[in-house]
Formats: C-alpha cells, structure tokens, sequence
C-alpha cells in the first residue's frame, strides 16, 4: 500500500495502475474530476481551496476548525450548504458578529444544548455550530495559549495559558447527508474527529477530505501514525496525498512511499521541535473517495431522502 504521495504522483499512479486501490470505481475518470474540480489550497497551506470559491448548487460543505472563517464564508457566500465547528470560545466571538450580519437565512449560530440533531442541510446557507467534533459527545478540555489553541497540545512555552471546557461531537451525529467538501483544521485532534466521522463515511458518500497533518499534535494525543493512516484508507476509503505546503520549513520532503515507511516518519517527529516557532511540521492530506463515486444525484435532497430510508 503506497503513503500519501504528491497530487502528481497520485495521479499518475491511478492512471497506471488499472484501478488498484479503487474497487470497481472507474480510476482515470475519478482522478480527472477530482483534480479538476477540487484543486488544492488557492495560496498554498492557509489559503482558501479551489473548489469553494465556486458555484455551490446546495451541495455540503464541512468545515472543523473554522479559526477566522475564510473557508465557511466562502463556501456559503457561494451557495453550499455548510456546517461549520468551531471549539474556541474567543474566536467564536468575531464569527458570531460576521454570522449574524449575514442574516439567519444565510448563517444560523447553533448552540449544541439548544438543538437536537441531525441538522437537515440548509441550502445556500450554513450553520456556525459552537462546538469541537470528535469521536463522543461530551465536555472536553480546550488549551486557550493566545493563537496556538488545541485539544491535544499543551500550551507552548512562553504563549498566555488558559483552559475552557468546551462541548464536542461526533460529526455523524450532526451530518446525515452527502458531503462534497469535508475540511479539518483541528491542531491535533484529527483522529478523534474521524472516528466520530465514521458512520457519516459508512452511510454517505465523503467525496473529498482536506485535513491539515499535525504530527506533533498527534503525538500528543497518544495516536499511532500507523493506526491513523490505515484508518484513512482501509476504515474511510479514501486515497491521499500529501498538497505540499509552500514553507521549506512545514513541507515533508522526500518522504518514504510505502504506508508504513510514510508512517514511520511522522512517528519520529519530534514532540518538542527544534524549531524556535514551536509547532513543528505541518502539511495539508488532500484525500479523495475511492470506494463511492460522486455523481449528480448526490444532492442534499438526495441524500436526505437516503438517509431516512437506511
């Protein structure tokens, strides 16, 4: 099994490998939409991805981790329908006050103890829920150290400390429908948010993940690189690659092809990095669906219908 390689190289991979890897989903015409439609981050590892600065016809959008919302105001300033997560309770705040100026049509703030859920996707419009994803529901821990905030990692040396306990839930539980676009931005908490993804993965279709790598933040929480990425390809299907972030300092250069070379790698980064900024590596998993096909028919409607019939 091949490690996550350069957009290129996936490419090329599936367009040589006759369908290894896909099941009996057809490879060259699944790799030529993907890369044509979704596109990496526009302005490399922060910047907003492709894909969302276009037409959304209603389709879903998920965006985890939103910090200043560039992704979620975006995608519903372009007609997806999107369900935003966000943890921070100070950076809720300012996405709150831009939320309401949208109008509650467009941008509705839900409060996880005032709703009950599923929430049915809103057309042209979002939900900016005040909350953190992960595997289970309930109250959580969240490190408040100034603009480094995570649920896994400590507060760096010298940052402001500062906890709050935040609500958490399981993104299955809240999303029951077909997902275009499916972004995580999560310091650390990758894993825990996927496992709390599975059954949306199981009874929809995830056409495509973006999810920042943090293998310091990981590391922290305990997680085994290996068991992490087998999770991605053999538990979600999907087949990634790692985007290539523009900084000399965050890319993974020259990294090991093999799955579990690849997850030896990110296993040996440091906890404590050397580098003075104090984060370590990062880089973005852009992923895509190798077992269900994306078609027309997966629409909200659609997929709202299917999942009551399930």
């Amino acid at each position: 099994m091949r490690a996550p390689q350069p957009v290129h190289d996936v490419v090329m991979t599936l367009l040589l490998s006759a369908g290894v890897g896909v099941g009996a989903v057809d490879a060259p015409q699944l790799v030529h939409d993907f890369v044509a439609d979704m596109g990496c981050r526009a302005e490399g590892h922060t910047g907003v991805p492709h894909a969302l600065r276009q037409p959304g016809l209603g389709k879903v959008v998920v965006d985890i981790g939103l910090d200043a919302g560039a992704e979620f105001f975006t995608a519903i300033s372009n007609n997806y329908s999107v369900y935003g997560f966000e943890a921070n309770p100070r950076t809720l705040v300012n996405l709150r006050k831009r939320c309401a100026r949208m109008g509650a049509e467009r941008c509705e703030y839900v409060h996880p103890g005032d709703r009950s859920f599923p929430l049915p996707p809103k057309r042209a419009g979002g939900y900016l829920i005040g909350a953190g994803a992960g595997a289970m529901d309930g109250l959580f821990n969240f490190s408040l150290a100034g603009g480094q905030t995570s649920m896994v990692d400590e507060p760096l040396r010298g940052a402001q400390q500062g906890v709050a306990s935040v609500r958490v839930l399981p993104l299955g539980a809240v999303v029951q429908a077909d997902v275009y676009f499916l972004k995580i931005d999560v310091q650390g908490a990758e894993f825990e948010v996927l496992k709390g993804a599975r059954k949306l993965f199981e009874k929809f279709t995830v056409k495509t993940l973006l999810m920042e790598l943090y293998p310091r933040g990981l590391l922290s929480a305990g997680v085994d690189m290996l068991q992490f990425m087998r999770f991605i390809y053999d538990e979600l299907g999907m087949f990634c690659s790692t985007s290539g972030a523009t900084s000399r300092e965050v890319r993974f250069e020259q990294h090991p092809n093999s799955l579990e070379d690849f997850a030896a790698m990110l296993q040996r980064q440091p906890r404590r990095p050397r580098y003075n900024w104090g984060w370590g590596r990062f880089d973005d998993l852009m992923c895509f669906n190798a077992r269900k096909a994306w078609n027309s028919k997966n629409s909200p409607r659609v997929a709202r219908a299917r999942g009551k019939s399930r």
